[in-house]
């Protein structure tokens, strides 16, 4: 004979066997859960699943039911709070909202939505007054800043970048209209490889299927100027000769080409003083000249942003020389 505790445990057990199965994104019917709970060699029969998304349904308003056909369908609201057993602690809550803030265009966007709930949940229990002041002070004492002058980020389409990391997350090809920053509009088949976020400017590296040069076909495409991004069914196989990491370090996403070059070049004590400290490569050297310059000698990766980068030093740079490692051209300036 089962005593009122017991059915009292039972039914408790149950009502979290069944909300553990509720999803974030999807509505999944009574018998969805059946299943589920029976593949988990849960035995319950389907009226009492039933009966038990009611129940839950009237406790929890955050408890979306989709009426409009049967069998109804379930699903949590986007602003529930994800129900986690043990309850989330301060330092999760702390790495959850740090991760909302800094990682938010290094996650796919249906990943980011189905998210929501934990992050919703991290931001609560952030502000309740139980926790931690030290993990509630902490969002407060650090900062990202950027070595460049801050910029605001240029509008991107939801719509857009859910459909490119999308595409990027699950191997798709996509269609896309570009527009150029001279406001050409081009159309595009793609081959996403990886995202590139470069503040304020976040860009998707590309192969583009219907670019002749060999050496052109793979490219950044800036976000911003995306018209439009159409899913392809076409599912490929990501390049086992691709290097995201290479290819940032090489400068590719920076306007050049990959190519190295040695430079040397001449540098007032002062604003040089930096480069004592952060490194331009790891061959990198140093020389102090008695008028108080410092020559420097590096082997870096050819870019638009390196020329920029020494431009900004005016006239606190001199005798800059670059020469292309592999075929010697000489670029002095």
């Amino acid at each position: 004979m089962t005593t009122p505790r017991r059915e009292i445990t039972d039914t408790l057990q149950f009502a979290l066997d069944v909300l553990a199965l509720i999803p974030h994104r999807l509505h999944k019917t009574a018998k969805d859960i059946h299943d589920e709970l029976e593949a988990n060699s849960i035995h319950r029969d389907l009226r009492s699943v039933q009966r038990m998304l009611k129940t839950l349904s009237d406790f929890y308003p955050q408890l979306e039911v989709y009426t409009d056909r049967k069998p109804y369908g379930y699903k949590w609201g986007t602003q529930a709070p994800k129900i986690m057993l043990p309850s989330m602690s301060s330092i999760e809550a702390l790495l959850l909202v740090m991760s909302q803030n800094y990682l938010r265009n290094f996650l796919p966007q249906d990943l980011n939505n189905s998210l929501q709930s934990y992050f919703s949940e991290a931001n609560a229990v952030l502000k309740a007054h139980a926790t931690d002041q030290s993990a509630k002070d902490w969002l407060e004492k650090v900062r990202f800043s950027p070595p460049t002058q801050p910029l605001i980020p240029p509008k991107i389409d939801p719509e857009i970048i859910e459909t490119v990391t999308h595409c990027l997350f699950n191997n798709l090809e996509m269609a896309l209209t570009y527009q150029n920053r001279r406001g050409e509009v081009s159309e595009y088949v793609v081959h996403p490889y990886g995202l590139i976020d470069r503040a304020p400017v976040l860009y998707l590296v590309a192969d583009s299927l219907r670019v002749a040069e060999a050496d052109r076909r793979i490219r950044t495409y800036a976000a911003h100027r995306m018209i439009k991004a159409r899913e392809l069914s076409h599912k490929f196989d990501r390049p086992v000769d691709f290097d995201l990491n290479e290819y940032v370090t090489e400068g590719r996403h920076m306007f050049g080409k990959g190519e190295h070059v040695k430079l040397t070049f001449e540098i007032r004590g002062s604003p040089g003083m930096h480069l004592q400290e952060a490194h331009l490569s790891e061959d990198q050297n140093i020389e102090e000249l008695e008028d108080g310059w410092l020559r420097v000698t590096a082997t870096v990766s050819e870019s638009l942003e390196l020329k920029r980068w020494m431009n900004s030093f005016g006239e606190d740079i001199r005798a800059v020389d670059m020469t292309f490692i592999d075929d010697a051209r000489d670029l002095s300036s």
